[in-house]
């Protein structure tokens, strides 16, 4: 028996579930319900989610890369606030074997992590309790952050470490695309979570102005077609450009390259209304090597 790897990506957004985007907003719906099916039918043990954090799990100290032996939601933006299923073992493992090979990444217990993890995850299982998950928080808000070649880099060593699980692994990404968070400013992001939603939702005109559907479709095709050398020429700068939570693309990028994946399919929407470029992006299944 051999590792067989999966990579699905998907866009979340604050917004989604209290405004409505229209038919936009159902082509999105059905890209993730397709996803889901696709997901279904290839039965996961083991779910590997990269996702994203908003100044909740990680203040103070924040490390580049942090993995979760445990994990409960932060229950912002209607996500719960449930415990994960972590393999907490297995956990610990890839951590060690991550630093074996040179990445400093960091271990913690008890981890909320928020809707960049939770909303996507529930739209495909429904309940966090679901299926086995061990969450790789990445830093994409400030600094440090680990620039998107090294998070390839990264992510390629956590499926050489799958590799050898012998498992069905559904690797997930989600964050970005094109969008600037209003909620995430240096003034803002120390409110209470209540406080914050309210000044997002009175934000949306402004922060309308980053969705950029011409950038986001160049990312994914490039993303899709696993052009490599494309997508490790993304800098911080020309990320920051396009927008602050641009940053998250990391998600996406980590999550296909544990996957190995060698094509794909995506669509897309941008959708102002949810301040947010919209997409999902599905690899072919293949194999460890």
């Amino acid at each position: 028996m051999s590792a067989s790897f999966l990579s699905v990506c998907a866009s979340h957004s604050p917004l989604l579930e209290n405004v409505d985007a229209g038919e936009a907003g159902a082509t999105f719906f059905n890209a993730i319900e397709e996803a889901k099916a696709t997901i279904q039918a290839f039965n996961p043990e083991l779910v590997v989610f990269f996702g994203p954090d908003h100044f909740r799990a990680l203040q103070g100290i924040v490390p580049p890369v942090t993995i979760a032996t445990s994990a409960i939601g932060f229950g912002d933006w209607g996500t719960p606030e449930d415990p994960y299923v972590v393999p907490a073992e297995l956990a610990n493992q890839l951590a060690a074997y991550l630093l074996s090979q040179e990445f400093d990444v960091a271990v913690g217990s008890e981890v909320r992590i928020d809707h960049g993890f939770g909303q996507t995850f529930m739209q495909l299982f429904s309940t966090l309790n679901a299926i086995p998950v061990i969450p790789i928080v990445l830093n994409c808000a400030s600094m440090p952050r680990t620039s998107v070649s090294r998070a390839i880099d990264l992510a390629q060593s956590v499926g050489a470490f799958m590799a050898t699980t012998d498992k069905r692994v559904l690797f997930l990404g989600s964050g970005g695309l094109s969008h600037q968070p209003p909620s995430m400013s240096a003034e803002v992001r120390a409110l209470p979570s209540e406080e914050r939603e309210a000044i997002a939702r009175k934000s949306v005109l402004d922060a309308a102005k980053y969705v950029n559907a011409q950038w986001d479709e160049k990312f994914l095709t490039a993303l899709t077609s696993s052009n490599w050398s494309v997508l490790r020429e993304y800098k911080d700068p020309e990320l920051a450009d396009v927008g602050s939570g641009t940053h998250e693309i990391r998600t996406w990028v980590a999550a296909w390259a544990a996957a190995g994946a060698e094509a794909g399919r995506f669509t897309y929407v941008p959708i102002p209304e949810w301040i947010t470029g919209m997409g999902v992006a599905v690899s072919t299944v293949g194999g460890s090597k």
